[in-house]
Parts: C-alpha cells; structure tokens; sequence
C-alpha cells in the first residue's frame, strides 16, 4: 500500500459534500477482554466496544468521491490525472498576509485524455450554490477567472499587470490560446510539471477560438470546438496517478 501526498484540500468544501452525504462520526470496533476468577478458576471473556470518532480527512475524500462516482454526478464533478503546472501569482505587496494566487494549468497536448486545457483554481471562495456549471463563448473563461478570484485578484500583480480585458481583446485571445504563457506574461512564477490526480467541481468550460496546433484549425467543426479551455475548483489534488 503505497501513502498519498495531497497537495491541495479545500477543507471547506470537503466538509460541505461530506455533511449532506454522511453522519459527522464513526465507529471503531476495538476487543475489550474481562477477566475474572471463580470456583473453578480464572475465566476470560472477549467482547467487542463501539468507540465513536470523527472521520479523518482521507476517509472524508473517500466517501464523497464514491457518493460522486456511484451517484453520477458527471457534469458537476470530474476527476483527472495528468500532468499540471502550479502557478503562482505573487500578491502585489510582498509583506502583505496574502500569500499569492495559486493555479494548476494543463497544456493542451495530443497525448492527454482531455482535449481541453484544464485550469484549477485554488482558495476560490465563491459559493457553489450562485451559479450552476456552463459552457460559454470564446471570450468567457478570462472573464470567469477574473470574477470568480476578484478577492486574491485585487491583492496580486494582476491588478496593475492585467491588460484591458473585453470581448475581442487581446487579452481574452491570449488567455484561450495559452493560459500558461499568457500569464507568465504577466510576471506570474510556473513551478516544474509535476503528475497529479484531482477531483475539482467544473466552473465553466469556454470554446476556444482556435487551436495551439495550426494543422487542427484546418478542419475545426464550426459546431463542436475542438479546443476549449475548462476552469474547475478542486476539492483536492494528490501527487501521481490515480490510485
């Protein structure tokens, strides 16, 4: 049995799936042995005690990702395990309590399952109840980015970094054609690729405007986009493959 190295939990999410699918406690069964003595001798005599506990945090991921998995929930929630880049933006003052914003980017690459670029963002703090998962335009994963972390935004080199962002600009192209370069740009910091497995709740996935690889624009659907860029919260992400 090889251990998990988590990476990334949000606790205040695991905690709220955890709650509406399980009672808060568990029962360890532990043998308890009596001893006593009698005419005849000593006697043993071995029963079983139910000792209630708390769930660990392991065990709280397994039982929502088996609700999840067995309930098929799958426009909600995903699980993945691929190579992604962490990214840090760093906070626009460097002796401020906010620590950066974090992100976790896949490039887009023929040898992955997924066809899209896939973006986590870590500490959103946005309720899952404001607005369901959606597909968008073109120009809506930038926008949903920006809304959706506004908080850790306002408080990293974004603001004073970020170009206009609108409908067409260049900015919105940048992001959807390379999330990872388009922020590094903009004096974002990108860690070494490392494989990691994660479930996350999908947020938005916005059709690209065109392809990294020029060969793919060539017969693009004009129905279905071949290319599209998928922004996620994740509940938690494990260093390695699945296990």
């Amino acid at each position: 049995m090889s251990l998990t190295e988590y990476l990334y939990v949000d606790e205040r999410r695991l905690n709220s799936y955890f709650e509406q699918i399980s009672s808060p406690v568990t029962y360890d069964k532990v043998p308890v042995w009596k001893a006593s003595l009698s005419l005849t001798g000593p006697n043993a005599e071995g029963q079983q005690a139910r000792f209630a506990r708390s769930f660990t945090q392991h065990e709280k991921m397994m039982k929502v990702s088996e609700f999840i998995k067995n309930e098929g929930t799958h426009e909600t929630f995903f699980t993945v395990s691929c190579e992604m880049t962490r990214v840090l933006v760093p906070p626009k003052t460097l002796n401020s309590d906010f620590k950066g914003l974090v992100l976790w980017i896949a490039e887009p690459t023929r040898n992955e399952r997924m066809i899209d670029t896939l973006c986590l963002l870590e500490d959103n703090r946005r309720d899952d109840d404001d607005e369901r998962a959606f597909w968008g335009t073109a120009f809506s994963a930038l926008t949903v980015f920006l809304k959706d972390m506004s908080d850790q935004v306002n408080e990293s080199i974004l603001e004073s970094n970020l170009p206009r962002v609108g409908i067409g600009s260049p900015a919105d192209k940048e992001f959807h054609k390379n999330p990872l370069a388009f922020l590094r740009t903009l004096g974002a910091q990108a860690y070494p690729k490392r494989s990691i497995h994660s479930m996350y709740r999908k947020r938005i996935t916005s059709g690209k405007m065109e392809s990294p690889f020029p060969e793919e624009n060539e017969r693009k659907s004009e129905t279905e986009p071949d290319y599209t860029v998928t922004i996620g919260y994740p509940i938690w992400i494990a260093d390695g493959p699945s296990r």
